[in-house]
């Protein structure tokens, strides 16, 4: 799987997979529905709480998706 970046809406860059912090992606899914539904739902790991804000861009898979809601935490 390609490393997936954040573009944060401060201009900065955060990788979503980072040995240092022990953080990992668990999944990672795309669906694309007939009428133009395109989503990303991607599930990560980490010890550490992250900090992801609705506007942070993420390229995946070639395309370049917005954050339209929080993530939840389980």
């Amino acid at each position: 799987m390609e490393q997936i970046i954040i573009n944060k809406l401060d201009g900065s860059t955060v990788p979503m997979v980072n040995r240092r912090t022990a953080t990992r992606m668990k999944t990672a899914r795309q669906s694309w529905g007939l009428l133009g539904d395109d989503t990303v739902s991607v599930e990560v790991e980490s010890p550490f709480a992250q900090k992801y804000d609705i506007g942070d861009k993420i390229t995946i898979y070639g395309r370049v998706y917005k954050m339209n809601q929080l993530p939840v935490v389980k």
